[in-house]
């Protein structure tokens, strides 16, 4: 499952109902009081620094999270998060977690406090993991975030057999971001099979995350020199997580190494060559029938 989480700045009901009737399904009132509030004007997440995100999936909306000013306080600085939902058959797949990754990102700079109240277990678990904090001496909120104090911090790790949905999901999702209308000839079934087959079990792999969500990788075959694959999400394009996981790269293979990209893949193109790869011949991918070019690393 590869969600595409974007801002949604109408509740069009072709689009919200069946999120409604899923939560009706499962006995919670958060998207019926999303979509009455949205309806009457209570709160339409239109004041400064507020936004609603939306996930969809092959054109469904299967998940909600929103970003408010805090109404509860008196202070315009302190923000909280609102309404998350992710429909009950797209759980597990970390939808939750980019939305809710999505909101703290909005809200720096403009917040300096999070709250939010929740009474289900499995979201505090989620919320806690991302770096807010339990609460038990108020009634308005559970959760807290200091958001003046944390700096966003990119880390690189090794791969762990867990994060196996969410890399090849990445993996699709930023490849289809090329350019527009690009589309890969086999389905993504056959990316789990192939990244479980001839990479996962053979190559180095590092991926980048960001407060418990993964936003890039790379794989890399050591011993023949070769930088696989390395992508971003395409949220997090232009953040500089390219430059981390390339001098990863660099530093796996201090000989150097050969990688290739699609021809038409210009905004890598540039990348590659402003960090010192020389571009060489071009060849037919033997997996996707595309032409990619030959870029080259040596360490001078």
């Amino acid at each position: 499952m590869w969600p595409l989480i974007e801002r949604l700045d109408d509740l069009m009901p072709r689009h919200v109902d069946g999120l409604l009737a899923d939560g009706e399904r499962a006995g919670s009132r958060i998207v019926h009081r999303l979509v009455h509030e949205w309806g009457n004007g209570v709160n339409r997440f239109d004041r400064p620094g507020e936004v609603l995100f939306g996930a969809w999936v092959d054109g469904r909306l299967i998940g909600v999270c929103g970003l408010n000013i805090d109404p509860y306080a008196s202070d315009d600085r302190i923000g909280r998060v609102r309404h998350l939902y992710v429909s009950s058959g797209c759980r597990r797949h970390g939808v939750g977690r980019q939305l809710v990754a999505h909101v703290v990102r909005t809200a720096r700079g403009r917040f300096d406090v999070l709250r939010l109240r929740t009474n289900d277990p499995a979201a505090a678990r989620l919320y806690e993991a991302l770096g807010f904090d339990a609460c038990s001496d108020s009634d308005a909120y559970t959760h807290t975030a200091n958001l003046a104090t944390r700096a966003s911090t990119v880390e690189l790790r090794p791969y762990r057999t867990e994060d196996e949905e969410s890399v090849v999901v990445l993996w699709w999702r930023s490849w289809h971001s090329i350019r527009h209308g690009l589309r890969h000839p086999q389905p993504l079934a056959d990316w789990r099979t192939r990244w479980a087959n001839e990479i996962a079990t053979r190559q180095a792999i590092v991926v980048a995350e960001d407060e418990g969500v993964v936003i890039g990788f790379a794989a890399a075959d050591l011993s023949a020199g070769v930088l696989s694959q390395m992508f971003v999400a395409p949220e997090r394009k232009r953040d500089g997580i390219g430059r981390q996981l390339l001098a990863w790269a660099q530093r796996s293979m201090p000989a150097g190494f050969r990688l290739w990209t699609l021809e038409d893949n210009l905004g890598s193109r540039l990348f590659y060559e402003r960090h010192g790869l020389t571009a060489g011949d071009t060849q037919v991918s033997p997996v996707n029938g595309m032409t990619t070019i030959e870029y080259r690393w040596t360490s001078t």
